[in-house]
């Protein structure tokens, strides 16, 4: 800790980075608090320490892109879903397509969550 305070450095960089955590999950939980049932609010949390970056910017991104990513795997799943049935034949096609789906630059580190 006296690293942090004395001089700039990764020790201050990391005590930034935790302040701002901590301050980002309070915030979450507050607000998931004012407009979600209780039974969900941690997922709050949850989303929060996820999508965390070192910049509001990145932070906001990289929502972006998970929120795009999983859209991409759940959206098509739900309708080949709806109209095919739940088989095993139908889980193997729409995961195989969400994984290739989760490879295009657009989604970045997250397309590996598109499934």
């Amino acid at each position: 800790m006296h690293a942090a305070v004395g001089r700039p450095g990764y020790e201050r960089d990391d005590v930034l980075l935790l302040g701002k955590s901590v301050a980002a999950v309070v915030a979450a939980w507050t607000l998931a608090s004012w407009l979600l049932p209780p039974q969900v609010t941690t997922f709050a949390l949850f989303t929060t320490l996820l999508a965390l970056q070192a910049t509001a910017y990145r932070s906001v991104w990289h929502s972006v892109r998970y929120v795009a990513a999983v859209g991409v795997g759940v959206v098509p799943a739900t309708g080949f879903g709806a109209v095919a049935g739940v088989h095993a034949w139908n889980l193997a096609l729409m995961v195989l397509v969400a994984f290739a789906a989760g490879r295009l630059e657009l989604f970045g580190r997250c397309g590996c969550r598109s499934p």
